[in-house]
């Protein structure tokens, strides 16, 4: 079948599924109307909701289609979970369009993909300006970017981070992660740098979780009563702090349901934890004919923003990335040359406080589908000196 002909049948409203499956199969890799092809499939609305599913793991940029298929209502009236079963990165493409109905971006504000649930959260159908805090808002997210201080990620990014910190140019939260980290030359250089005393409390917290004074090793033997809140604060630590909350009696269910879906060294740490539910537990432990060890477990849905566990979830999600934004992006670090352009709106966030990037670009950003890109790019074409900086957003809130 030539392309052509495909297109000719995929773009006719008569063509039957079976016919319309096969024209899938005519995509390739690189194929010149390939995108054109994709989309005319996803906007048939004869193409079977399983061929639909094939095509736009295949070929994502397929995803607008979606929106223009009369039948996209009628796959959620047969499955509610339609678009569960759509690939979170064919659903974020997705949210970076401008014109989506509000019905659609209102439906994937509760998707179970914690990403997908926030680009929707923030789309302009459903918050078409952004609030007078939205400053702040974005530092909470931003927050939870994953800091690289493994070996998995050569050099990291965690010099310029800590620099950042000692400087005061980055938030309390980000001093906590790097005290914390599985780096333990990392952990007590932090520590030594902190002369104003500002993590005196955090020190004592995983004193009290570990058992240990030095902080050198983890004993058997801690303080039993940390509260939620205390917990919580470890959760979004460095990976050794998480790995001591992942292990501790009185974590909550949902707390050790988030860390489930940690790192490896986190989720072996709530497989042996009593407190996890005995679906946890299950799961983590299910056979496996790989010998990788306990599995990952999905995330629980993202909560409201105000929900205690909403930053736990987001960053344990965030660090899940193929290719994670770190947070080095924000204190400091260079945006990539062509990043306005990314499927990832923080990417594209982080863009607009590039010194060289043209005017008519930062128009573009102004009409973006995310609305906090939208309101930074509105902000610098104002005072094309501003920049989104942590210390600021702190300033201002004391003030």
């Amino acid at each position: 079948m030539t392309i052509d002909t495909a297109l000719k049948l995929a773009q006719d409203s008569t063509t039957d599924a079976t016919t319309l499956e096969r024209v899938v199969q005519v995509l390739t890799p690189g194929m010149k109307q390939g995108t054109e092809l994709a989309l005319a499939i996803a906007a048939n609305p004869n193409t079977h909701p399983e061929t639909l599913i094939k095509l736009l793991t295949l070929r994502p940029g397929g995803s607008a289609g979606l929106v223009e298929n009369p039948a996209t209502t009628l796959y959620l009236m047969e499955d509610p979970q339609f678009f569960e079963k759509v690939p979170y990165f064919v659903l974020r493409r997705l949210l970076n369009d401008t014109n989506l109905p509000a019905w659609l971006v209102t439906l994937l504000t509760q998707h179970s993909d914690a990403t997908v649930a926030l680009a929707a959260r923030l789309h302009v159908a459903v918050q078409p300006e952004a609030d007078l805090g939205w400053q702040r808002e974005v530092c909470s997210i931003v927050e939870a970017l994953p800091l690289a201080d493994s070996g998995v990620f050569p050099g990291g990014d965690w010099p310029l981070v800590q620099l950042a910190w000692q400087e005061g140019k980055a938030p309390q939260s980000v001093g906590e992660r790097l005290a914390s980290s599985s780096r333990r030359p990392l952990r007590e250089s932090t520590f030594a740098a902190d002369t104003a005393g500002t993590l005196g409390s955090f020190r004592a917290l995983l004193q009290s979780a570990s058992g240990s004074e030095s902080l050198q090793r983890v004993q058997k033997k801690f303080t039993l009563e940390l509260t939620k809140a205390e917990l919580i604060r470890l959760a979004l630590g460095g990976s050794w702090a998480r790995q001591l909350a992942a292990r501790h009696p009185a974590a909550s269910e949902e707390l050790l349901a988030i860390l489930a879906g940690d790192t490896i060294e986190v989720r072996e740490r709530v497989a042996t934890n009593s407190s996890a539910s005995q679906a946890v537990h299950d799961g983590l432990n299910a056979p496996s004919t790989h010998n990788y060890g306990v599995h990952r477990l999905p995330l629980p849905p993202l909560p409201d923003s105000d929900d205690p566990l909403y930053p736990v979830v987001l960053s344990v999600r965030l660090r899940d990335e193929p290719a994670p934004l770190f947070l080095a992006r924000f204190l400091g670090g260079k945006a990539k040359q062509r990043e306005w352009a990314s499927l990832n709106w923080l990417a594209r966030f982080a863009s607009v406080g590039r010194d060289e990037l043209p005017t008519k670009t930062l128009e573009g950003l102004a009409r973006d589908a995310n609305v906090f890109v939208q309101a930074a790019a509105k902000m610098r074409l104002g005072n094309p000196a501003w920049r989104f900086r942590f210390e600021d957003v702190s300033r201002s809130m004391e003030a």
